[in-house]
């Protein structure tokens, strides 16, 4: 089944202030979606080529005319699954990993 057909939207803005590392930026890009955040989040977040920077400094006009930019560039949405597990946010590998810490855990 094509998921990421099934997630309609292709903008996600996230203008934030105080972020580490949000988990809903890397679920976005898994989607397909575009990703325009604050230059405050941490690089590591950036996975795709679907993902830009912008400055909170920036006035909300200067937002939307990025916004309004990057749309004209005909977003399409494709899939991002090979490059999600590559930078190892897939569940499987991540339960795997979990299951491996929990069994080798010493009983107190």
């Amino acid at each position: 089944m094509d998921y990421v057909a099934l997630i309609p939207i292709l903008f996600f803005v996230f203008p934030s202030i105080y972020e580490g590392l949000p988990v809903t930026l890397i679920e976005a890009q898994a989607s397909g979606t575009y990703v325009l955040a604050a230059n405050t989040i941490s690089d590591e977040v950036k996975i795709t080529n679907n993902f830009s920077f912008m400055s909170l400094n920036e006035l909300p006009e200067f937002w939307a005319e990025r916004i309004l930019q990057i749309k004209k560039e005909n977003l399409t949405k494709k899939s991002t699954k090979d490059l999600i597990v590559k930078n190892g946010y897939d569940i499987v590998s991540n339960s795997i990993k979990l299951q491996e810490l929990y069994l080798n855990q010493k009983a107190i």
